[in-house]
């Protein structure tokens, strides 16, 4: 915008400049031949901007060219790429949910006829920087969370049985019972799922927190 401003004064200014000799100029061929000098020199400066634009270096403009179609690829670059991990993450997601239903639908008759328990929620874990999800292998680690099954309801008159208490046997501690039971389990799930027990980690209600390093 200034380089057009100050080339519209510049023409406006010899215009005043060629009026103010055109004056001074006595009737002669003189003012002949000044006025052509003056209509040349006009001319040129009307066309200096077309000078110009062939003045520039064309080297320097292809260079910036190709700069900014360079800046442009590499964001459309990462663009692709940031668009490409959502979709594979949306991808994986969805694998493990239907991965997690079928394990649930698998193994949850199983766990509940041998031990009366129920499976709550499945969450799957894949070894990092994993993409895709082809075999067991692809998964780190198995989080099961468990909940006691309900009990059918019970007839509501049963015979009482007398109640023997032998004194001379020790009662296991809780822990240690709920430890064994976890662990087999454990060892049951793995045996459905084709997994190593080290890969599922039990959560289960009532018991204590069953992790398999």
């Amino acid at each position: 915008m200034s380089f057009l401003t100050s080339w519209i004064t510049n023409i406006l200014l010899f215009i005043l400049l060629a009026i103010v000799i055109d004056l001074l100029l006595p009737n002669s061929s003189m003012q002949k031949y000044a006025k052509m000098v003056i209509g040349l020199m006009l001319i040129v400066i009307i066309l200096n901007p077309v000078f110009n634009l062939f003045s520039v270096d064309i080297n320097k403009l292809i260079s910036e060219f190709q700069i900014n179609n360079l800046s442009q690829d590499e964001e459309s670059k990462k663009l692709i790429e940031s668009q490409k991990k959502e979709i594979q993450a949306s991808q994986r997601a969805y694998i493990l949910e239907q991965m997690a239903v079928q394990m649930k639908k698998d193994a949850g008759e199983d766990l509940e006829k041998s031990f009366h328990m129920n499976i709550s929620s499945i969450d799957i874990h894949i070894q990092n920087g994993q993409e895709a999800i082809e075999s067991s292998k692809d998964v780190q680690s198995v989080d099961v969370f468990l909940s006691t099954a309900s009990q059918k309801q019970q007839p509501s008159v049963e015979a009482i049985t007398p109640v023997r208490i032998d004194t001379s046997k020790e009662l296991a501690p809780k822990e240690e019972i709920d430890k064994n039971r976890l662990e087999e389990m454990t060892v049951l799930l793995a045996k459905i799922w084709q997994l190593d027990q080290s890969q599922i980690q039990i959560h289960a209600e009532g018991g204590e927190n069953q992790v398999h390093e």
